[in-house]
């Protein structure tokens, strides 16, 4: 961060003063007692939480409190912000251009600076700057000179060797962590390799059962093929059965006429039978003259019956011999 301004209202020998800074290294000349060392405290007091004495020695003599606003801007936004505290123990960040608090409580103020700062939030910011930042004139080597037993502490603090046990001993949990996740990716892998070697049979009997089915699509054409020359021979047999269902409808209807025939043909032989035999004894008994008329005519009738009768006997030949092609026709589409 660049502090660039410092006010102070009764502080020390400070009644109100105002200080400015720019960027870059400033020196605080001045002679004893001017107050140089009461900037450096205030900072450390606003922006560290450290002060070497009791707040009321460090009001103002007469004064009922003191005060310190510390503005300075962020390194890590670029904007200005400023830190108020005074004695009576207010003490809060705010925002000079929004003039808005941004925290009010200390612990809140702490955690705020300690991000500013770029340390953990847990860090002790009065030590920080006792040790490192603000070292009183003199005392620079103190610590350095001290026994091995009080040095430790001190120095163990600054160099955050707590923090780097607590980072080794989370590294253990995270080293068991790392061994865990590799038997686990281990057992991941044997059981990959398992599956690798499953995957070899599975893809073997994938090929088998390709070629099966490229076998059975072959025969299933094949079927197909013969199932439709099948279908078309079908159709054509049901074509000729209904050739064959009218010939036998024509067949019957052909018997049932000759049967027709057949019996008429019988009842003109049995009445030329009768006539013949009525022809006799009109000759055997000779008869009157019109009785011999009248036998001659039914001589006559009976002629013609008889020519009908052989016309019958023509047509019953003829018949027979449809019947006899038609049953050789069935006989040679079956």
């Amino acid at each position: 961060m660049l502090i660039r301004k410092l006010q102070l209202k009764d502080i020390k020998n400070y009644t109100e003063k105002d200080f400015d800074f720019n960027a870059g290294v400033t020196a605080i000349c001045g002679a004893n007692g001017a107050g140089k060392t009461t900037i450096i405290e205030s900072i450390a007091w606003a922006l560290f939480d450290h002060l070497d004495y009791k707040r009321e020695d460090f009001v103002r003599k007469g004064a009922r409190k003191g005060s310190v606003n510390v503005f300075f801007i962020s390194k890590l936004d670029g904007r200005e912000y400023a830190v108020f505290r005074d004695s009576t123990g207010s003490y809060y960040v705010y925002d000079p251009v929004l003039n808005i608090r941004l925290a009010q409580q200390k612990q809140e103020v702490i955690k705020w600076l300690c991000q500013q700062h770029g340390v953990e939030p847990n860090t002790d910011l009065s030590i920080l700057f006792r040790t490192t930042i603000g070292v009183p004139q003199g005392t620079f080597t103190y610590d350095f000179l001290q026994a091995p037993s009080k040095r430790k502490p001190v120095f163990d603090k600054i160099l955050k060797v707590e923090e780097y046990f607590q980072a080794a001993d989370e590294l253990k949990d995270l080293l068991r962590l790392i061994e865990r996740k590799t038997a686990t990716i281990r057992e991941q892998i044997a059981s990959d390799e398992g599956e690798l070697k499953r995957y070899e049979e599975v893809e073997s009997a994938y090929i088998t059962n390709t070629e099966k089915l490229l076998s059975i699509r072959t025969q299933y054409n094949d079927i197909k093929m013969e199932k439709d020359i099948a279908d078309i021979r079908l159709s054509q047999l049901e074509k000729i059965k209904e050739k064959i269902d009218g010939f036998t409808s024509k067949i019957q209807n052909l018997k049932i006429t000759i049967a027709e025939k057949l019996e008429r043909e019988r009842n003109l032989i049995e009445e030329i039978a009768r006539a013949q035999q009525a022809a006799n004894v009109v000759t055997s008994a000779r008869k009157g003259y019109e009785t011999y008329l009248s036998a001659t005519e039914n001589l006559n009738e009976l002629e013609k019956q008889r020519l009908q009768r052989d016309k019958a006997q023509a047509a019953y030949t003829s018949t027979q011999q449809q019947l006899a092609r038609l049953e050789s026709n069935i006989q040679h589409l079956q």
